[in-house]
């Protein structure tokens, strides 16, 4: 498995929305744009975003971990996406094609990820 790249982010980022939207009756999302904010949109609100940040990590296998991010940027989808994909690059038990080589995830004490995109 080589490292997600900002695109592989933004898929499992538009599924989730689309679910959101969905729960709400609301028409899914046929683009995200780098540019589109999600907050200014009323697509997520702070709770909806935690969620989000969950769904991300339970499918990377990973916590994300918003240090050092800029609060204001992170509900703009081109910076989340570039953000998380950037994390991951820099994760220390990734191997030159982004290969997890700390073995399976029960031996590092986490819990599977789930497949956010099927249905797609």
């Amino acid at each position: 498995m080589s490292t997600p790249t900002p695109d592989d982010v933004r898929v499992i980022l538009a599924d989730f929305l689309n679910r959101k939207l969905k729960e709400r009756g609301q028409s899914p999302l046929n683009h995200l744009a780098d540019d589109y904010d999600l907050l200014l949109a009323g697509v997520l609100d702070s709770l909806a975003f935690v969620e989000m940040i969950t769904a991300i990590s339970e499918h990377f296998d990973w916590e994300v971990d918003l240090e050092g991010a800029d609060p204001e940027e992170l509900m703009i989808v081109g910076y989340l996406c570039r953000f998380v994909s950037e994390q991951l690059q820099r994760l220390p038990n990734r191997g030159q094609n982004g290969d997890d080589i700390s073995g399976p995830s029960s031996e590092r004490g986490q819990s599977g990820g789930v497949d956010l995109t099927r249905g797609l």
